[in-house]
């Protein structure tokens, strides 16, 4: 299946081997490679949170127009998804007058917040609040790359290179 046998592939050799396969890539594979890069793209968690239409989800912001961006920032933003996060994106810790804790993306909504995580949408009255805080930990999890090989990695950002 094209996995990593052996020894794992650190995240900074694959960011490594990656730009380094999109530069060396020849425009005649880079459709190819997209196409397979659409597929991994939805058969992985991405569409769990993200879209790549106009629209943003409650989750995670929309991917149109990411092609802009260097292909290092696309490397990184799936390596190291806690290390930019994106204004408006930030998760907070929200810790409730009865002692009990919630983390997500919280949204305003009249006197309730909605906080929000990859499995739950919980709505609380702002009265009930005792603190609020950044976390510096993303809604995306860590090691989304673990379940691809190198090949397919370098696929899915070639896919990436195609949202204008």
């Amino acid at each position: 299946s094209g996995k990593t046998i052996g020894k794992e592939i650190s995240k900074d050799d694959l960011a490594t081997h990656a730009v380094k396969e999109i530069v060396a890539m020849p425009k005649s594979d880079r459709s190819k490679r997209a196409a397979m890069g659409l597929q991994i793209f939805e058969r992985s968690a991405c569409t769990k949170c993200h879209t790549t239409a106009t629209t943003t989800t409650l989750l995670a912001p929309s991917l149109k127009g990411v092609a802009a961006q260097k292909v290092e920032y696309l490397i990184e933003s799936i390596l190291y998804p806690s290390r930019i996060i994106k204004t408006g994106w930030e998760v907070e810790l929200i810790e409730l007058k009865s002692g009990r804790t919630l983390t997500g993306l919280v949204k305003d909504d009249g006197k309730h917040l909605r906080v929000l995580n990859l499995d739950k949408d919980e709505r609380i009255l702002k009265t009930d609040i005792d603190s609020r805080r950044l976390s510096k930990i993303s809604v995306m999890p860590e090691g989304q790359h673990a379940t691809l090989s190198r090949r397919e990695f370098v696929d899915l950002i070639a896919y990436l290179q195609t949202l204008k």
